[in-house]
């Protein structure tokens, strides 16, 4: 672990657990190459998705993978292992809860039919 990533310009050069903030979100692409980070865990709790995407966006020229760390382990003293932390999916940019459908209920309604769908990405 190379150090951490703050939004509050304020934190920069602080420590915790003798690693330094070493900047905010949007020097996290200067950050990934300066230590060829080559994974970021991303554990704020409560990252608004438009933030999340932001950072993806920042980072999009990086190889850089980015590993989510459950909210509930954001605010826990223990070791986080690997197996706690799950990979970036889709519905974690979407700006809202995730919405489950009933597939044998909607391919009833509309199997047969010419359909549009409006703001099918969130």
């Amino acid at each position: 672990m190379v150090g951490f990533i703050d939004d509050s310009p304020y934190k920069r050069g602080s420590t915790l657990g003798g690693k330094s903030v070493l900047g905010t979100i949007d020097d996290l692409p200067d950050v990934i190459r300066k230590y060829e980070v080559s994974l970021v865990m991303v554990g704020i709790m409560e990252l608004p998705a438009e933030r999340l995407r932001q950072m993806l966006a920042l980072c999009s020229g990086s190889k850089a993978r980015f590993k989510i760390v459950p909210a509930s382990f954001t605010q826990m003293d223990d070791k986080i292992s690997a197996a706690m932390l799950y990979d970036l999916a889709p519905e974690d940019l979407l700006p809202r809860v995730q919405v489950d459908f009933d597939q044998k209920e909607i391919r009833g309604k509309v199997s047969g039919r010419r359909i549009m769908i409006t703001g099918g990405a969130g």
